[in-house]
């Protein structure tokens, strides 16, 4: 059975659907706060899905998963530069906001 789109990719490198999507939120420029604010979940949980991305992927630091995320696929980059957002159904209508504190 053929198979296409992220979640192919996902099963790949072994990234959770979780860690793939808070992956592509950094990759669009959100910061931890804001992610966790998003899928309601705390900051040092948002940091130990992109810890475990990173020992997946073999990355360095932020920037290093970022641009593995995206030459292998996981993070889909569009022709405008901009990062492809897949919203899980409990974020539809939810945005990305500045968090205080």
């Amino acid at each position: 059975m053929a198979t296409s789109g992220p979640e192919l990719t996902f099963q790949h490198w072994h990234l959770t659907n979780r860690e793939a999507r808070i992956v592509e939120l950094v990759a669009g420029g959100s910061s931890s706060k804001e992610v966790a604010q998003l899928l309601s979940i705390s900051p040092s949980t948002v940091e130990t899905h992109l810890e475990s991305a990173k020992l997946k992927l073999g990355a360095r630091n932020r920037p290093n998963l970022i641009a593995r995320a995206i030459a292998s696929g996981i993070v889909g980059v569009g022709r405008d530069g901009s990062v492809d957002q897949h919203p899980s159904a409990n974020e539809r209508g939810r945005t990305i906001g500045r968090v205080d504190g």
